[in-house]
């Protein structure tokens, strides 16, 4: 008769730490949604801030037609409210569209991603506003 191996058939029924386990499992998936979902967040905001300074230029442009360039890019730039304005580049111009003139007000701003691992990598945001000129 031989000796039965009783520890082989506790250590696999042993649920010890077993949730720890799965914490750890599922934890790092939230963890990964969470900061995804915050980046997502922040992309909307600048875009929104985007969004809110051209559209102050474009009314700028609109209500006083002599304005400047200059005065103009200025005036989106005191509209803008992200976290780095340094880095808003402004294009004031014009073109003409079926013998129309507009002028244009195009913002664009890079977005940084700062969760670990993707930090340093980034796309630009833009955002355009054609205004008819009399």
């Amino acid at each position: 008769m031989r000796p039965r191996n009783h520890s082989a058939g506790r250590l696999l029924r042993n649920q010890t730490g077993a949730a720890a386990v799965e914490f750890a499992i599922i934890g790092m998936a939230l963890i990964v949604l969470m900061l995804g979902l915050i980046e997502v967040g922040r992309g909307l905001y600048l875009r929104n801030a985007l969004a809110q300074a051209v559209d102050v230029g474009a009314r700028n442009a609109l209500v006083h037609a002599d304005m400047t360039d200059t005065a103009l890019e200025d005036q989106v730039r005191a509209a803008f409210t992200g976290s780095e304005p340094d880095l808003l580049q402004v294009t004031v111009g014009t073109e003409t569209v079926d013998g129309i003139t507009f002028r244009t007000v195009a913002l664009s701003y890079p977005l940084t991603l700062l969760v670990p691992g993707l930090a340093g990598t980034s796309t630009t945001l833009g955002m355009t506003r054609r205004i008819p000129t009399p």
